[in-house]
This record gives C-alpha cells, sequence and structure tokens, in this order.
C-alpha cells in the first residue's frame, strides 16, 4: 500500500481568495457602536475598527508614498489576511469615487460624491457593483459643525467642552428613506476617533459596502483636521 507522502518540494498551495460574501461572514456577530480609531504615531494613516465588546473587526493602512488614496483593509493589525482594498477611480462629474475590491480583485461596490450636491453639506452615494444601481445616500446632518469642529479642535478644553453640540455626523439611508448607520467623530486628544452606529435594519453584505465607505469618509474628514 503506497503512502500518501506530501513532496517537500512542491510549491505551497495557494491561500483561497475571501469574496465578497466572506467578508460580510467576517462581520458576523459584531456589535455596535463600532469604534474606529487612528494610530497617531503610524507613518501612514492606521485605523483600527473595534465593536462595543471590545472585538477586533478591521485593520486598515493607506499607503504612506501613493499619490492618490489606497488602503488596504485586513483581518488584524499583523496584516496577516487581506480582506478587501479601497481604490480611488476618476469619473466625470464626481470630485471624489472610491472602488471597492475583495482579496480576489472581485468588485464589491463604489462610493462617489458629487461636485453640484456637495458645496455645502456633504453627500455621497453608494452603489452596486455595477455602478448605476444605489444603494445608500450618506448626508451629512450638521455642515455647521463641520466648521466649528476644526476650529475648537485646536483647543483642547474647548474641544471636550463642546463634545454634544459641535460633533459632524453622516447618516446613511436607503433609497426608500430608511435609516442604516450613522458615523460620528468624537473628540479625541493624540488621535481621530470615530463612532458607527447602527439605526435601522442592514444586510451583512450592505453593512459591510457602508463600513467601508465610513472608513474612506473617516480618512478624508481626519485629513481635513
Amino acid at each position: 500500500m503506497a503512502l500518501d507522502i506530501p513532496n517537500p518540494y512542491a510549491p505551497p498551495a495557494a491561500s483561497q481568495p475571501i469574496n465578497g460574501d466572506a467578508l460580510a461572514q467576517h462581520l458576523d456577530g459584531i456589535v455596535f457602536p463600532l469604534r474606529l480609531s487612528f494610530r497617531s504615531l503610524a507613518l501612514g494613516p492606521r485605523i483600527d475598527i473595534t465593536d462595543a465588546n471590545g472585538r477586533h473587526v478591521l485593520h486598515a493602512r493607506q499607503k504612506f508614498f501613493s499619490l492618490r488614496e489606497h488602503v488596504d483593509v485586513f483581518t488584524d493589525t499583523a496584516a496577516t489576511a487581506r480582506l478587501a482594498q479601497i481604490h480611488p477611480a476618476h469619473i466625470p462629474g464626481w470630485s471624489t469615487r472610491y472602488r471597492f475590491t475583495d482579496a480576489s480583485n472581485a468588485h464589491i461596490g463604489t462610493i462617489g460624491r458629487q461636485h453640484r450636491r456637495s458645496l455645502w453639506r456633504a453627500r455621497y452615494t453608494l452603489f452596486n457593483p455595477d455602478n448605476s444601481t444605489p444603494l445608500f445616500t450618506i448626508r451629512e446632518e450638521n455642515p455647521f459643525a463641520k466648521t466649528i469642529d476644526r476650529t475648537l479642535s485646536q483647543i483642547p478644553v474647548l474641544n471636550f467642552l463642546t463634545i454634544p453640540f459641535f460633533q459632524p455626523r453622516y447618516l446613511a439611508s436607503n433609497p426608500s428613506g430608511t435609516h442604516a448607520l450613522r458615523l460620528i467623530k468624537r473628540p479625541a486628544l493624540r488621535q481621530g476617533t470615530f463612532a458607527i452606529d447602527q439605526s435601522g435594519p442592514a444586510s451583512p453584505l450592505e453593512i459591510l459596502n457602508l463600513i467601508l465607505s465610513f472608513l474612506m469618509l473617516a480618512i478624508l474628514e481626519h485629513r481635513r483636521g
């Protein structure tokens, strides 16, 4: 009877790519609100997302030497397994648009910000992978708070005294107007901190796309101060 002995010189088996469904399963069991925090001492932006029970959900890194925003999303801080990527995309009529792909480079979704609708109140649209069907609209709930927050954030004492009044907030709603998730900027002395709270029903894949959308929004907001 022949023994089934593995060939030590054979190349290692390729790891299975993590598709969008598996990505959504990775988020199974998370407890809202989520905490999104920036690492202030990192060379490039590094973001950790944990849930209300302290479970580590995602770790994201923006490529430091990239001229355009490019974000890698991993399962843990050691970056052992990449779950997704966020790529910038130029599309006429849109000032900002980002494409989400999984580890096998399959398209998960796209978020875009239009020029004319975003002069005062930030407004984004999250699309299905076909780039034509809107899934959610993300709008800035209190645009005046953004300006006040940037001014007061330079004064640590005032920054904390004004916590309840001037927190920039972004609300995601589906085409029927039902609310799903909300991104809220929290005050912090040394690093940017945001909260993601659930305000309505959403499927696992929708939650995945919204978390990636809020992750990119937080990076842009953190850069502006």
